[in-house]
């Protein structure tokens, strides 16, 4: 599960932390607040690398740098010390 999205220097985010609750997060926001930039984040991140919306990495990029995307996850593996022993 995705905890957190980072971007830096993509699209319309300089430097962006966006962090997610387990089960359903709504973005919501008025037109051109970078909503669409989030998922698209993701969906990069994930190995998209065309879209309507952004079409090369110009596009994606807000200056000159090469923008970076991190996608902070939850571990789906839980370990419990009890049911081991040394």
């Amino acid at each position: 599960m995705i905890r957190e999205v980072q971007l830096t220097n993509f699209m319309s985010y300089k430097n962006a932390s966006i962090p997610l609750e387990p089960g359903l997060n709504l973005i919501v926001g008025p037109n051109g607040a970078g909503k669409s930039s989030i998922l698209l984040g993701i969906s990069v991140v994930l190995g998209q690398a065309y879209t309507e919306r952004s079409r090369k990495r110009s596009d994606r990029c807000s200056s000159s740098c090469w923008p970076i995307i991190r996608l902070i996850v939850r571990s789906a593996i839980a370990v419990e010390s009890a049911n081991y022993r040394s």
